[in-house]
């Protein structure tokens, strides 16, 4: 492997070296024991591919929420990691441009680690450039938008909503919070007590029942104001607990609209979409990496 890299290098120092990763590019952990000497710096790439066999049969009927807990944990432990060890790595996904259940926790993930990607189009079998899925690419063109205020350094959060690749934006302090673009998103401070605050503000984000927009409380210590992370095996709700002691969790409806509601697929329900309750925190300003798009040869895929 390190031959080959040093042998591209030699042919033209001006390209990218790109490593991929063992079994049919899907693990790269043999990597976080095994130091790779190389005579040049600045221009390796790791790749790992992101397929629907990681998850196995349960792809198409298991429990969304426990199989993107799975494959997350997966990727992450065949070589994830080593971007938070400071690798460049980048992340093949194979999925079809139809395929909400998984795409939708692939895109999660890429809101959160912030990894550089690609798309691998199958045109037969995928479906990608097929014009009826204009959608997708609006999907992953939001990916690449740049949170405002970039020269801002103080590290802060801003939610987004991995289905429609959207950050919740508050219209104003009675307004219903709703769906739009990570651009125009406000940051948000999530203290250690689990509370949410628009950042600047004493106003804590409170659920206050079943089916209800959230709203703005001065008081910050009342039921509904403590913010669960990461909830799930998906790790991708925002939970909290009403006065009556029922859990909620962060929703949005038909209308973009915020509210909060029952959590779904917590339990074995395998035919359950959780794609509305699921949101990640990012960094604000959250900078995103352009989109490299390259096509494989194979017309079949796991």
């Amino acid at each position: 492997m390190q031959k080959g890299a040093e042998a591209v290098h030699s042919a033209n120092p001006d390209v990218l070296v790109i490593i991929p990763g063992l079994g049919d590019g899907t693990d790269l952990s043999f990597l976080l024991n095994q130091q790779l000497e190389l005579t040049f710096t600045g221009k390796l790439v790791l790749e790992m591919h992101w397929r629907g066999s990681l998850a196995g049969k349960a792809r198409e009927t298991g429990n969304p929420n426990k199989v993107c807990g799975r494959v997350v944990n997966s990727l992450m432990r065949r070589g994830g990691v080593l971007l938070q060890k400071g690798w460049p790595l980048m992340v093949v996904n194979e999925l079809g441009a139809e395929d909400n259940r998984h795409l939708n926790c692939f895109f999660g993930l890429v809101a959160e680690m912030d990894f550089d990607w690609a798309l691998g189009t199958l045109e037969e079998t995928n479906g990608l450039m097929d014009l009826k899925n204009y959608r997708f690419f609006q999907r992953i063109s939001a990916l690449q938008d740049a949170g405002p205020n970039a020269s801002e350094s103080k590290q802060l959060v801003m939610i987004t909503h991995p289905s429609t690749d959207q950050c919740i934006l508050r219209q104003s302090l009675y307004d219903s919070l709703v769906l739009g673009s990570c651009i125009e998103s406000e940051p948000w401070d999530y203290t250690p007590q689990k509370i949410l605050t628009l950042t600047g503000t004493n106003f804590c984000l409170q659920a206050i029942g079943l089916g209800k927009p959230p709203k703005f409380s001065l008081v910050c210590n009342l039921p509904g104001l403590n913010w669960e992370t990461g909830s799930g095996d998906s790790k991708m709700y925002l939970s909290t607990k009403l006065e009556d002691g029922t859990t909620v969790c962060l929703d949005a409806d038909s209308s973009n609209q915020i509210v909060t509601d029952t959590c779904k697929c917590s339990s074995g329900d395998d035919k359950c979409d959780p794609g509305s309750q699921w949101f990640k925190f990012v960094d604000y300003p959250h900078s995103r990496r352009l989109i490299l798009q390259i096509s494989l040869a194979s017309s079949t895929w796991d």
